[in-house]
């Protein structure tokens, strides 16, 4: 790995964005984390185990600042593995602007989210559900659960990094596993069970696969139907007449008009 140490613009940005993926308080991230942490302890999706939820939240809250810190560490700190074959320099600023600007974004909306970011989610949340949010956003919500696996994550990733030898050493045993072959051993099976399952019920027979194709339409159409409470609605009845008895009569049976006929010269 190539060190940088001695960059300043590369080491304010990258402190800026490690923090910002770290969840450290004054970005966004922080704010972002406190949210999401709220609403797993509000979600009762699972039941019983909707613990498990806030557990994986919080899991996720320690690997986060656990590799941010590494990322800062490693890069502007640690003496360099190898020497680079082109001295590191300062990119030019036009280079440098849209990460600046999204740096300061991170800090404004970490330090005032109520100015910056409450019009913004109100207008979206209008947008996709048709009506604003309830939230309230703010830096400080007193001493909370969130709050308290905030600083479980803050403290767990930070002795992870720094034992970070130790892990290491223990993940080393697991050496002869290959994640990816793994994942790929498990794709070919569930294409494999995918193949049997279509194979037993379609079995290459187009009739077979219309009916399955009927039974599935009228399956989940006689489920909406059977929620339907009133089947008139509020609109009156269409008065019979030849018009209405004709279009019935080409919706059901297919019965369409003769074509005119054409002019001769």
């Amino acid at each position: 790995m190539v060190a940088l140490k001695g960059h300043a613009c590369y080491g304010a940005i990258n402190y800026a964005s490690s923090g910002r993926y770290g969840r450290c308080p004054i970005f966004n991230g922080f704010l972002s984390k406190e949210m999401f942490f709220t609403e797993t302890l509000a979600t009762p999706v699972l039941g019983g185990i909707s613990w498990l939820l806030p557990a994986l939240a919080a899991l996720g809250g320690i690997l986060s600042v656990a590799y941010s810190l590494r990322l800062v560490h490693a890069v502007f700190f640690k003496p360099a593995r190898e020497e680079p074959p082109k001295s590191p320099h300062e990119p030019p600023h036009l280079m440098r602007l849209p990460v600046e600007i999204l740096v300061v974004l991170c800090v404004v909306v970490g330090l005032f989210p109520g100015l910056l970011a409450t019009g913004l989610l109100e207008l979206a949340s209008e947008t996709v559900i048709g009506s604003p949010l309830d939230f309230y956003l703010a830096i400080w919500h007193g001493v909370n659960l969130p709050l308290m696996m905030s600083l479980l994550a803050f403290v767990i990733g930070i002795a992870i990094y720094w034992r970070h030898g130790d892990v290491r050493r223990f993940t080393q045993q697991f050496k002869g596993v290959d994640a990816r072959r793994v994942f790929e051993r498990i794709l070919i099976s569930v294409g494999y069970r995918a193949e049997q399952l279509i194979a037993a019920l379609d079995g290459n027979s187009l009739q077979r696969y219309v009916g399955w194709l009927w039974l599935a339409a009228l399956l989940m159409g006689g489920i909406g139907l059977v929620q339907i409470t009133d089947l008139t609605g509020a609109a009156g009845n269409q008065p019979l007449d030849g018009i209405v008895i004709l279009g019935a009569g080409m919706l059901i049976f297919g019965v369409s008009p003769p074509p005119p006929p054409t002019a001769t010269g």
